[in-house]
Order: C-alpha cells, then sequence, then structure tokens
C-alpha cells in the first residue's frame, strides 16, 4: 500500500492541519495580476506561513499541489523579496524545507535520498544551521516514538537515510525539519518563543528585521533554534 494509501484510510496525523489550498488560490490571484509580490511573499513567509502549511500537506499527501509554473514563481517571489542582508538565506531554507517534503512522500529510497540530499545541500553552509555540540547524542528510535503513528514508519525511514546527523549540519537540519513536517512537537514546557530583532551595522548604519526566535527541546536531540523572519 502506498504511503498516501496508507495516509488516506489512516488515523489523522497530527492535530495540526494543511490548508495548503489557500496558497493554490493565492498563486492565481498572483498570476493574474491580483495580487502584489510582496503580499504573495507575506502569505508565504508571515505569520500565515502558507509555505511551511504547503511543505506540510506535501510531507504528508494531502496538498493541492502546485503547478511546475507556480512553484517557480514561489522562488522567484521569495528570492525577489527576501531581506537583502543575508542574500538566497530565505529561497535555500524553502527549498530545502520543500526538498525534506518530498522525501517524506517519496516512496523510494532513492527519491528520499535525492532530495534529502538536496535539503542538505541547501542548509549546510547556510546561516541557520545549527551549532554541532561535541556531547550530543541523537536516537531515530526516541525521536520517532512522539511522531504520529501513522508517520511513524516514514519518518524512521527518512531518519535511517541520514548518515551524519551529529556531524553534518546539513543532515542536523534536515532531521530538525523533518521532525516538525511529521507532527513531532515538543510540549509547553520544552518550547521558548521571545520577539528579537536581526541587526546589520555597517558603516555607522543600522539595519535589520523582526521576528520571532523559537527554542524546542526535539525528542532524541539537544535544543534546536527555529527562526521566523518577517518585516
Amino acid at each position: 500500500m502506498s504511503w498516501r494509501d496508507r495516509l488516506a484510510k489512516g488515523l489523522s496525523p497530527s492535530a495540526e492541519t494543511s490548508e495548503s489550498g489557500d496558497l493554490k488560490n493565492a498563486m492565481g490571484l498572483y498570476l493574474a495580476g491580483r495580487l502584489q509580490p510582496f503580499k504573495l511573499y507575506k502569505q508565504l513567509n508571515g505569520p500565515q506561513r502558507e509555505w511551511w502549511k504547503y511543505c506540510l500537506g506535501t510531507a504528508r499527501g494531502t496538498a493541492d499541489e502546485l503547478s511546475a509554473e507556480e512553484l517557480s514563481e514561489v522562488f522567484a517571489v521569495i528570492s525577489r523579496q527576501e531581506p537583502p542582508q543575508s542574500p538566497g538565506a530565505v529561497t535555500d531554507a524553502a527549498q530545502a524545507v520543500y526538498a525534506v517534503g518530498r522525501g517524506l512522500a517519496a516512496d523510494e529510497d532513492a527519491d528520499q535520498r535525492y532530495f534529502l540530499n538536496e535539503a542538505a545541500s541547501r542548509w549546510r553552509n547556510g546561516p541557520a544551521t545549527p551549532t554541532l555540540a561535541a556531547a550530543a547524542s541523537f536516537s531515530v528510535d526516541a525521536a520517532v516514538a512522539q511522531v504520529p503513528l501513522g508517520l511513524q514508519d516514514r519518518t524512521r525511514s527518512v531518519l535511517g537515510l541520514l548518515g551524519n546527523v551529529l556531524h553534518d549540519r546539513g543532515e542536523a537540519m534536515v532531521a530538525i525539519c523533518a521532525l516538525m513536517l511529521t507532527g513531532s512537537t515538543p510540549t509547553p514546557r520544552n518550547s521558548v518563543r521571545v520577539s528579537v530583532v536581526l541587526a546589520v551595522r555597517e558603516q555607522g548604519r543600522v539595519d535589520g528585521v523582526t521576528g520571532n526566535l523559537e527554542v524546542q527541546v526535539l525528542p532524541g536531540g539537544r535544543p534546536a533554534c527555529i527562526q521566523t523572519l518577517g518585516q
């Protein structure tokens, strides 16, 4: 039985829902010239989190799939509208999250490896990767135990393909992202969220963006920092 068939016949994977149809509608408006690029960018990466919801639906086989043209336009809009202080960082992160979602949805090991390698390579040298601790530990079994039952097999398969989570920054981000996409969410006692300002000072001038810094303790590993940026 395929991954999508198992989802269709099983229980809801998680209490978190994905309304990826909202992004499909937004892309229709954008391509028709009825939605401005910056407004689309805010829908994708702002409080509505439309891109995250779409990747969530992709991972679980429930997304109202975008066409190749629509996906190309999504990445083009993110690339043009992202903060100039770290050019390419938001675009790479958006493509990496999508690749992890595709990896979770894939049925063949070869396809999973392709998407996971793509995601890891985009994150490996980026500014959002975690600092790896010498004494870090990671247990696939402990991590998968916190994932909804209907998604445990797929999550275990993906995590099992990562060969160097403790020493490869890109693979560490893939593992964190895969667990988040499959609903491995810590309890409120293990999560802290604060407002921050990310500033860049150059030649006596200060530029930056506001955002949220969320620190979560994921099962099977050490705390991970997830930054959600806005303007």
